[in-house]
């Protein structure tokens, strides 16, 4: 476990590195604010304050750091061939990052919560017939908890299948 962190802070502190550089840049080219030793102080310490969180893969903060992280990178890399002020400037903010992740994050909640049931059929040469119910993607305590994993069971045995898998 503790070379998955080892392994997971290398992202993590690439990451801070953009981050230093977009809020130097947000501070310098769009908010016109000299950038002196103690801000630049103050900006490494915030980008080390939202980066560290993101080293644990498995938390919804490490989700929205690296999709953030990438969508600035991505605008950034289309910025440098569109000459519109207006793009460039959204770009800077991370005004359009921040829609484009929330746009995402969003997506994946709803998507998350409104089950999709979907039916197969298994032929075989035995003479067996099964009903098998199966529910995936849990993310048990990251996606949902306890309580909307027991309304699920409940949802599940009032369908009677011969088995249940939870995978």
């Amino acid at each position: 476990m503790r070379l998955l962190y080892v392994v997971s802070s290398i992202p993590a502190f690439l990451g801070m590195g953009y981050l230093i550089f977009f809020i130097r840049r947000l501070l310098t080219e769009v908010l016109n604010i000299r950038v002196s030793n103690f801000v630049t102080l103050l900006i490494v310490a915030v980008a080390f304050a939202l980066s560290v969180p993101a080293i644990d893969f498995f938390r919804v903060w490490a989700v929205g750091y690296y999709y953030f992280i990438a969508a600035c990178l991505v605008f950034d890399i289309i910025s440098l061939f569109i000459k519109n002020d207006f793009f460039k400037k959204a770009v800077h903010t991370g005004l359009i990052s921040v829609i484009a992740v929330a746009l995402l994050i969003g997506y994946g909640y709803w998507n998350m919560n409104h089950i999709v049931k979907t039916n197969f059929n298994v032929s075989t040469n035995k003479n067996v017939k099964l009903d098998i119910l199966q529910i995936s993607d849990l993310h048990l305590g990251q996606s949902i908890n306890p309580q909307q994993l027991e309304g699920y069971v409940k949802k599940m045995n009032q369908l009677h299948k011969d088995y249940v898998c939870l995978t």
